[in-house]
């Protein structure tokens, strides 16, 4: 599996101006932590609700002549979100490190779950009554 900082996409995404700058991954954590109860309840370990936050891509970038020796060099994560009721695009920009990999894939991919959720009856793999 590619690290999250070596994942390119096809094609690019803008925030559209509306976005929220963080000093580092454990400030972002700090503000949305504490869910409310029907989120634990959905399995999410952070805040910030899924259906009026709706992530749908992250970009992770770094430095281009960034030689990967130094796992503290920070790089930057896009979070990108439909707010639904809305119907804006808005972005979270996080300064990452690679060492903050591991929590930060955790919360992907708890968004991700909660995603596949949204296009579940189109998965023919997945439990429809869950």
């Amino acid at each position: 599996m590619k690290h999250l900082w070596e994942i390119t996409h096809p094609y690019y995404c803008w925030d559209n101006e509306v976005s929220h700058d963080f000093v580092n991954w454990q400030d972002f954590v700090a503000e949305i932590s504490s869910p409310p109860p029907e989120l634990k309840a959905l399995g999410m370990s952070v805040g910030l609700d899924p259906d009026m936050n709706l992530l749908f891509r992250f970009d992770w970038s770094e430095e281009p002549n960034f030689t990967g020796q130094d796992i503290e060099t920070p790089g930057t994560l896009r979070l990108f979100y439909v707010q639904q009721r809305r119907g804006t695009i808005a972005a979270h920009v996080v300064p990452v490190t690679r060492a903050d990999e591991p929590e930060v894939a955790k919360f992907l991919q708890e968004r991700l779950n909660y995603l596949m959720k949204v296009w579940t009856p189109l998965i023919p793999e997945m439990d429809h009554a869950a």
